[in-house]
């Protein structure tokens, strides 16, 4: 092996460094280096403050799936807005769990959900494809009206296609 390349335990101790910058491309690094990720190292960043750093560690999680985060990701799927948030539901749809219905409807009532988590969490309920997730579909295919983004109708008719509801 090339001597330039950063081995494995040096990237790993870099997740912990207090620059986020190098946070983040110890994360990139290991993902495109050396695959599956080493479990420490991955809770730490998916703890991380920074949002960059924070969204690596999910296409990390992407690319190596690990349904052990469950918790996690529904825990940052609850506190976290935006990106992270709809990075998480499509984690937890992919992982089939149902906890998610739940925190998506808390959201829902407290009006703290924007238009990428929406349609997100849309399609990880097309991925549930249980009863309560093709009645939430449902529900929100009953709630369309001419002023609705057709993104949103696009990604819920596919989302109903996937969990098998006609």
């Amino acid at each position: 092996m090339n001597p330039r390349i950063w081995n494995q335990s040096d990237l790993t101790r870099l997740t912990r460094h207090h620059m986020s910058v190098v946070r983040r491309w110890a994360c990139k690094r290991l993902r495109t280096l050396y695959g599956k990720p080493d479990p420490e190292a991955l809770e730490r960043l998916l703890q991380d403050k920074d949002i960059e750093v924070l969204l690596e560690a999910l296409k990390y999680l992407e690319d190596y799936p690990e349904p052990k985060y469950k918790d996690t990701l529904l825990k940052l799927y609850g506190t976290r807005p935006g990106r992270v948030a709809a990075r998480c539901a499509l984690l937890l749809g992919q992982f089939k769990e149902e906890r998610l219905i739940g925190a998506y409807e808390k959201k829902i009532r407290a009006k703290t959900i924007d238009f990428n988590e929406m349609t997100s969490t849309i399609i990880a309920m097309g991925k549930l494809a249980t009863d309560q997730a093709k009645a939430l579909l449902r529900g929100i295919l009953s709630e369309i009206t001419e002023d609705t983004d057709p993104i949103l109708i696009h990604t819920l008719i596919r989302a109903l296609f996937g969990a098998k509801e006609d």
